[in-house]
C-alpha cells in the first residue's frame, strides 16, 4: 500500500493515521479521539487541527464508518482541504453491498451481518458504533463530488473480503 518509509518527525512530510485506536504507524501523526489509546494527538477527527494544503496523506482505515451520515460529506470536505496537492486518502471501511450479498446468499448468518453493518458495540465500547455505510459506488461518487480523484482500488492493505480499500487523490487532472 506504501506507507510512508521515514518516521514522520525526522521527515518534512506530514501523514496522518485518523482514528489509529491501538494500530500506530511509526511514520504517522496517529490520531484518536480516545486519550486511553495513547495517541501522538487527541482530537475530533471530523475537525483536525490542520492549516489547509499541509497534509501530504491520510489513511482513515476503518474509521470513516463510525462518523454519522449526516457528518461524513462535511468530514471529507474538512479532510480534503487540509490535503496538499499530489497527495492521498486511503480508506478501508465496510462493504454494505458485499455484507447484504453475502447474508442473502446465505453465506453469513445474521449475528455476523449485524455486527458488520452496525458495528461490534463491544461492553463499554462507545466508539465501535457504526454510524453510516457505503458500496464502492456510492462512496466513489461522494468523494468525487468533494474534488478527490481515484488513484487505485486494488490496494494491498489487510483487509478481509466484507471491506473495501479505496485510494482516492487531491490531484490535478491535466487536460
Amino acid at each position: 500500500m506504501g506507507y510512508p518509509k521515514q518516521n514522520y518527525k525526522e521527515s518534512n512530510m506530514k501523514y496522518l493515521n485518523l482514528g489509529c485506536g491501538n494500530n500506530k504507524f511509526n511514520n504517522c501523526i496517529n490520531i484518536d479521539s480516545r486519550k486511553e489509546c495513547n495517541p501522538d494527538l487527541v482530537c475530533d477527527i471530523k475537525e483536525l487541527p490542520y492549516e489547509p494544503n499541509s497534509i501530504d496523506g491520510i489513511y482513515a482505515l476503518d474509521v470513516l464508518e463510525h462518523i454519522p451520515r449526516n457528518l461524513v460529506f462535511l468530514t471529507l470536505k474538512s479532510w480534503y482541504k487540509i490535503l496538499k496537492l499530489n497527495s492521498f486518502l486511503i480508506l478501508r471501511l465496510p462493504n454494505i453491498k458485499r455484507i447484504s450479498e453475502k447474508y442473502l446468499q446465505g453465506k453469513i448468518d445474521g449475528d455476523e451481518f449485524s455486527r458488520l453493518i452496525y458495528g461490534g458495540q463491544e461492553k463499554n465500547e462507545f466508539a465501535n458504533f457504526h454510524k453510516s455505510g457505503f458500496d464502492k459506488e456510492t462512496l466513489t461518487e461522494l468523494l468525487k463530488s468533494i474534488g478527490f480523484k481515484e488513484i487505485e482500488n486494488n490496494i494491498e492493505v489487510k483487509c478481509n473480503s466484507n471491506n473495501m480499500v479505496l485510494k482516492f487523490g487531491k490531484v490535478r487532472i491535466l487536460r
